[in-house]
């Protein structure tokens, strides 16, 4: 990962987002988080989405900071009514479906509308954004190009390919 991927990444999800950015709504996504300094690219993609005016566009986590009392207070600085949250991970599994969008008191939604917020929750993983796809392709083109001893394994479902297991030897 360099800064272009950043950079693509922000691209891919402002635009994703776009029927959302609008003066009164708050654009909330849930990244994973970790104890690790990897969890520095949470902070970083926020920085982005700010400097390319996109105040209104929140980046937290579910396992580390920023967290959901970090996002609540954020977003009370503005005048939003509405929270739109998102999950900022390549599948809406188990946090998507119940830390963010879930109806225990704890979830992500459960604590906005407890402020007062209307939310609604898109249920749509980032591996299922075009954009965000390219990136993986391109890193795994790029991969293979430059080892001279791999083999490609293509699963099939369907007519589709299902996974792609690149072995390297």
């Amino acid at each position: 990962t360099d800064e272009s991927d950043f950079v693509k990444v922000a691209d891919a999800i402002i635009k994703m987002t776009e029927v959302y950015n609008k003066y009164d709504t708050a654009v909330c996504f849930m990244g994973h988080g970790t104890g690790a300094a990897a969890n520095d690219v949470y902070e970083k993609l926020q920085y982005m989405l700010f400097e390319r005016g996109y105040k209104n566009y929140y980046v937290g986590t579910v396992e580390a900071k920023p967290d959901i009392d970090d996002l609540i207070k954020c977003v009370k600085k503005g005048s939003y009514g509405e929270v739109v949250l998102l999950p900022l991970m390549i599948v809406a599994g188990d946090h998507a479906n119940n830390d963010m969008a879930g109806n225990d008191k704890e979830s992500w939604k459960k604590r906005f509308e407890e402020e007062g917020y209307k939310v609604t929750c898109i249920l749509n993983g980032l591996g299922e954004n075009s954009d965000i796809r390219k990136i993986f392709t391109e890193h795994t083109y790029s991969a293979i190009r430059n080892f001279k001893n791999w083999n490609i394994l293509l699963i099939w479902n369907n007519g589709c390919v299902l996974y792609t297991v690149v072995v390297f030897l």
